[in-house]
Formats: structure tokens, C-alpha cells, sequence
């Protein structure tokens, strides 16, 4: 069973995010649950993800642990395994690198976890355009999400939250998956 006060890692793979990252870290380091560990696993971004990153372990040192991959991998599925044998936490949060949380989500969906017979869970997600306004059409929602193709992954997969025990039950990501490997991996769970 979990328990509302123990450690949650919140795995964040990246990649050239340095337009996003900042404000998907705060997101994070700003909940208001604050047993937390913030694992950002980056696929060695060219642009100055690396260096955003470093301003905020300055002061997160024991909140924040990156990993850097000396080479790019292309392979998301590669980063969240690495995040995933990182985690100290009995309680796995994802999160992309250019998400943001609401400063309640870690506790909300944390509620839900405490029940035994509940492995994994996600929560309701907003569509930001580009001009920062949120998509607030339901109907335009759904209609990205049922047309998810190669190039677009599920939103869900940026509000799970597992019980770190359901990757000894199904194990981790497939790393032959060059895309959709998040539909692999909940498929797994039913």
C-alpha cells in the first residue's frame, strides 16, 4: 500500500527542450507534494537544455539528479528505462519536458495510488497552443487524441503515475519500439 509521505520520482526524459524546460521543472519542484525526486534523463540535447537544467540543480541538489546520455539515442523508450532504474521512489510520475503540472497533481493522483488494487492511474490534461491559451474545446481535444499517429504520442502518457512494483509485474518499456512504445506498455497493464 502506499503511503501519502513517501518519495515519488518523477521521470523526465528530454531532448532540445530548452524552449519548455524551465517551466516543466517548475511545474515539478513546485507541487505541493514535496517528497519528491525530479530524474531528467536527456537524450544529449544541442540547444541550451543542458545548461537550463544545471541552473536549477544549483539549488534542487537533492531534488534533482540528471543524467546525461553521452550520445543521442533517439530512443525515449531507452531514456524512461534508465529513468526507471534511477528511481529511488515506490511511486513513478511522467512527465515530458514540455508539459507543466498543475502545483495539486502529484497529491491528486497520489489519493488514488493508496488503494491496492490500483497500479497505475492518469489525470486530465489541457492542450496549450502555441500562442500559450489553452485549448478548452473538448471536441478539438478529442480529436487529437483518438488521431494519434507515428508522430504523436498519446497526451496520456504525460499524466501517469505507477506504483514503482507494476515494472517487476510487466517490466519496462520495450526498447524496439522506435515510436508508440507508450501503447505497448499500457497495453501491457490491462
Amino acid at each position: 500500500m502506499i503511503k501519502m509521505k513517501q518519495l515519488v520520482s518523477v521521470l523526465m526524459p528530454s531532448y532540445n527542450c530548452g524552449k519548455w524546460i524551465e517551466d516543466s521543472i517548475k511545474s515539478v519542484l513546485e507541487q505541493d507534494y514535496k517528497e519528491l525526486e525530479l530524474i531528467i534523463i536527456d537524450d544529449n540535447s544541442s540547444d541550451n537544455t543542458h545548461q537550463i537544467i544545471q541552473k536549477f540543480q544549483e539549488n534542487e541538489q537533492r531534488r534533482l539528479l540528471l543524467h546525461k546520455m553521452p550520445y543521442r539515442t533517439k530512443n525515449i523508450a531507452k531514456l524512461l528505462n534508465i529513468g526507471f532504474q534511477l528511481a529511488k521512489g515506490d511511486v513513478i510520475v511522467r512527465q515530458d519536458a514540455d508539459d507543466f503540472s498543475f502545483h495539486h497533481r502529484i497529491n491528486s493522483q497520489l489519493k488514488f495510488l493508496t488503494d491496492k488494487n490500483i497500479l497505475i492511474c492518469g489525470s486530465l490534461f489541457y492542450v496549450v497552443l502555441p500562442n500559450g491559451n489553452l485549448l478548452e474545446d473538448k471536441v478539438k481535444i478529442q480529436k487529437i487524441y483518438t488521431s494519434c499517429n507515428d508522430e504523436f504520442s498519446p497526451p496520456l502518457h504525460g499524466t501517469w503515475m505507477m506504483k514503482k512494483s507494476l515494472i517487476d509485474i510487466i517490466g519496462m518499456y520495450d526498447e524496439s519500439f522506435p515510436y508508440a512504445q507508450d501503447y505497448a506498455f499500457i497495453c501491457r497493464t490491462a
